[in-house]
C-alpha cells in the first residue's frame, strides 16, 4: 500500500511539473518566434531572390528564343512574298501572250552581253526548242528583242535597246506609226524621221505595228517620255522608254506568230527588224 501511494504521488508530481514546463516552453516560443522570423528573414530573402532570378532568366531567355523564332518566321514570309511574287509575274509573263497559247515558251537568260552601245543575251532554248532567226523575244511588260543567232541549245537575242535594232511601232492613241530605234541605252528608244506635224504627244503608249512581219501586232513597246521641236532641225526628236524590263528580266518568253513567214537562218545583220 505504501508503494502505491509514492508511485501515485511521483506521477501526480511529475504530470504537474510537465505541464509547468509545457507551459514554460510555450512562453518562450512565443517570445522568441519573431526573433527565429527575424533571424530566418535574410534566407528567406536570399532564396526568394534566387528563385526570382531564375525565372527572370528564364523568361529572358525564352523572349530572346521567341525574338529568334520571330526573325525565323520574317525570313520565310520574305521568302513566300519573293515566291508568290515570282508566281504572279510568270502568270503575268504566260498570260500576256494568251492568243498565242500554243506557240510560246519560257526561256531562262543565262548570261548579259553588254558594252557601251550594243545590248545582247543569252537564252537556255535552241535549235532543239525550235528557235528560228528573227524570232520575237518579251516579257511581262513588252518586247524585249528579237533572237540573231542561234545554236542547239541557246539563242542570243539582240535588245531593242541596241543601237543596231530597230523596230515598226504606232501610237496607241491614235495609230500613227514610226520606226523605234535603239539608242545604246537600256532606258531610252528614238523614234527616227518623225515630221514635226506628226501628233505625238509624251505619255502615248508605242506597240508594235505589225509591219515588216517580225513583231505580231499589238504588243507593248515603249512610252513617249520627250519630245522636243527645234526649229532648225527637219524633223522632232522624240524619245520613249523601254515598257520591258530590259535590265532585270531574268526569264524572257519566246513567241510563234499564227502568221510568221517561213525565215531562213540570216547572218546577224540582216536580223535587226529594220
Amino acid at each position: 500500500m505504501l508503494a502505491v501511494v509514492i508511485i501515485s504521488t511521483t506521477l501526480m508530481f511529475l504530470d504537474y511539473r510537465q505541464e509547468h514546463l509545457s507551459r514554460l516552453r510555450q512562453a518562450i516560443a512565443t517570445i522568441l518566434s519573431p526573433l527565429q522570423s527575424l533571424v530566418s528573414y535574410p534566407a528567406d530573402v536570399a532564396n526568394w531572390a534566387s528563385e526570382e532570378f531564375r525565372s527572370h532568366g528564364t523568361l529572358v531567355s525564352q523572349n530572346q528564343q521567341l525574338r529568334d523564332e520571330i526573325l525565323i518566321l520574317k525570313a520565310q514570309s520574305q521568302k513566300m512574298i519573293e515566291l508568290e511574287a515570282e508566281n504572279s509575274r510568270l502568270k503575268a509573263l504566260m498570260g500576256s501572250v494568251s492568243e498565242l497559247r500554243e506557240q510560246r515558251q519560257i526561256a531562262d537568260i543565262i548570261s548579259v552581253k553588254a558594252s557601251e552601245f550594243h545590248h545582247e543575251v543569252l537564252i537556255d532554248k535552241g535549235l532543239i526548242d525550235k528557235v528560228y532567226v528573227g524570232q520575237p523575244v518579251i516579257d511581262a511588260d513588252g518586247i524585249m528583242g528579237q533572237v540573231i543567232e542561234v545554236s542547239e541549245l541557246s539563242a542570243r537575242v539582240i535588245l531593242i535597246t541596241d543601237e543596231r535594232h530597230a523596230i515598226p511601232v504606232r501610237d496607241l492613241r491614235n495609230g500613227v506609226r514610226a520606226i523605234a530605234a535603239g539608242t545604246g541605252s537600256l532606258t531610252r528608244l528614238e523614234l527616227i524621221q518623225v515630221p514635226h506635224s506628226v501628233d505625238i504627244k509624251e505619255n502615248d503608249v508605242l506597240v508594235t505595228s505589225g509591219l515588216g512581219q517580225r513583231f505580231p501586232s499589238g504588243f507593248p513597246v515603249a512610252r513617249v517620255s520627250l519630245i522636243r521641236h527645234d526649229p532648225g532641225e527637219n524633223y522632232a526628236y522624240i524619245e520613249a522608254t523601254p515598257l520591258a524590263r530590259l535590265a532585270r528580266s531574268g526569264q524572257v518568253i519566246l513567241i510563234w506568230p499564227k502568221d510568221r513567214p517561213a525565215i531562213e537562218p540570216a547572218e546577224k545583220g540582216n536580223a535587226h527588224g529594220h
